[in-house]
């Protein structure tokens, strides 16, 4: 019994000091393992984060790609709108069915020969003779501001005692109290008090 129990006791004691190794190396490679695959997944996961965060990125710059494109043709279309109304402006066009008329003719020019419409406004004058469209004619007349009639300066001068605001008192006293002087002000204030 002592043999069986030797042999019993050795593979109980290599049995029994293999299993701790064994489950202690399966645990440290499972956790290895676990190790690793959180490794894989942290890159996975940050691979994302930028890949969403480029995909973000990348469409808000093509957002304002679209808004820089729209505002640019927006700019070039009010440039184009600021240029034609400047050039009517400046050739007398103040009206805006004037410039409604002068655009419609300006547009009925063949486009393959069709000059700047400054150049055209500019080519209605000529020096011998005015071609201006007759369709144009009524909006280029220049009207002539009307004229204040002068009023007729009367001969004479105002009587030194006559009811007026300082018309008795002395220039010299009226110049003292523009410089600012005391007393020739309060002398003015008594004339004018006296006389009401």
């Amino acid at each position: 019994m002592s043999e069986e129990l030797k042999g019993t006791e050795g593979t109980e004691g290599g049995s029994g000091e293999q299993a701790p190794a064994s489950r202690g190396a399966r645990r440290i490679e499972k956790l290895t393992t676990d190790l690793a695959s959180a490794h894989e997944r942290i890159k996975l996961l940050e691979a994302d984060t930028v890949t969403l965060e480029r995909d973000q990125l990348a469409e808000a710059r093509a957002q304002l790609e679209a808004k820089l494109e729209r505002m640019t043709a927006d700019h070039q279309a009010a440039t184009l709108q600021w240029q034609t109304s400047e050039a009517m402006l400046r050739r007398g066009l103040k009206d805006d069915e004037g410039q409604a008329v002068a655009m419609a003719l300006y547009q009925r020019l063949p486009e393959d020969g069709r000059p700047a419409l400054a150049a055209w406004m500019d080519g209605w004058k000529g020096e011998d003779a005015d071609n201006t469209p007759a369709a144009l004619r009524p909006y280029l007349r220049t009207e002539q501001a009307p004229v204040a009639p002068v009023a007729p300066k009367l001969e004479g001068r105002q009587p030194t005692g006559s009811p007026g605001v300082l018309g008795s008192i002395p220039d010299s006293i009226r110049a003292a109290a523009a410089r600012g002087d005391k007393d020739a002000q309060e002398a003015i204030r008594a004339y004018l008090a006296g006389r009401r």
